[in-house]
Order: C-alpha cells, then sequence, then structure tokens
C-alpha cells in the first residue's frame, strides 16, 4: 500500500480530528496535516493544532477500507474528478508533511527577487527538493506558494537565499 495514492474524505465541519481517531480504530491507513497556531485569550495564551486543509482528512488503502472509511458518522463524500475518486500522489502528501516539520520559521525575504506565477525549488532544510508556484506575495517575508495537488495553497515564511528560480524547461522535464 506504500505507492498506492491517496484520497482526500470531505470531513463534516470540525470533525477532521475525530473523523482520523474513527479511521484509525477501523484500521484505515490516514493522514490529517496539522498546523500548529497560538491562540490568545484575555487570560492565557495556548497553542492548538488546526487542520492545515480544512474538511479534508487523507486516507489510502484496500476498495474494501476505502467503502469502510466514507461509512463514518464524520466522513461526508470522497473528493472526486469526472466521477472518479481524486487520487493524491504519495510524494505530494510527504511534501505536506515536510512543510509542516518546517513551519515555525519566520525568516526574512526580499520579495523584489521572485514574482507571482514564478516556480521555485526549496534549496535547503527539510523541504529542499520541494517545487511550488508563487501564487501570492504577502509583505516583505511570506509568500504564498502553490503545489500541484491536493488543489491547495500552502502558505510559508522563507528566505529568499533558500530558494532558486525554475525555469519553464526545467518543469517540463527539458
Amino acid at each position: 500500500m506504500e505507492n498506492s495514492p491517496w484520497h482526500a474524505i470531505y470531513a463534516k465541519s470540525n470533525c477532521e480530528k475525530k473523523l482520523c481517531e474513527e479511521l484509525l480504530r477501523c484500521g484505515v491507513e490516514c493522514y490529517l496535516p496539522l498546523n500548529k497556531e497560538l491562540r490568545k485569550w484575555s487570560d492565557r495564551k495556548k497553542w492548538i493544532e488546526k487542520p492545515l486543509i480544512p474538511s479534508y482528512v487523507f486516507v489510502r488503502g484496500s476498495r474494501k477500507e476505502m467503502h469502510l472509511a466514507i461509512g463514518l458518522t464524520y466522513a461526508v463524500c470522497f473528493v472526486t474528478f469526472g466521477g472518479r475518486l481524486a487520487n493524491i500522489p504519495n510524494n505530494q502528501i510527504e511534501t505536506l508533511k515536510l512543510f509542516l516539520k518546517d513551519c515555525s520559521r519566520n525568516t526574512e525575504m526580499v520579495y523584489e527577487q521572485v514574482k507571482k506565477g514564478e516556480w521555485v525549488r526549496v534549496k535547503y532544510g527539510p523541504m529542499k527538493g520541494i517545487v511550488g508556484e508563487v501564487v501570492e506575495m504577502r509583505g516583505r517575508q511570506r509568500i504564498v506558494l502553490r503545489f500541484a495537488s491536493p488543489a491547495t495553497c500552502i502558505l510559508t515564511d522563507i528566505s529568499m537565499d533558500e530558494v532558486e528560480r525554475i525555469r519553464q524547461n526545467e518543469l517540463a522535464g527539458g
């Protein structure tokens, strides 16, 4: 199953963690990307874990396990394209895992050197080799990188010296 694609299940509102727990209890391999966030109240501060991609839990397994997964209390439906389960390659789930390992950085980026629509590759650290499209510039320190799937954008803080531009012919494999 390690090379089989992942699939996304749409979870009931604010029930991603509960769905993940149900899947694990049933023996279905699942992944819920969580991002730590510092929440402030009037009397305290607390780190919480929120889903990186709200409403989605990723699963993979046999046809029987997929049928079992969609019948669970907190599952709504599978994400489909053209009437078929949307396949999410294993390397893209690994990319999400790498991103979350390295999300605590807050380094300066000189935004004039990279433009919206350009593609970059990370040169250093746990995200080394990951390729993404610059979708949006957010001030001088943040860029939004879009990965091919699961049809979402991931916001990351990254220093300009840690990324390199990729030419169109490199993206096409030439």
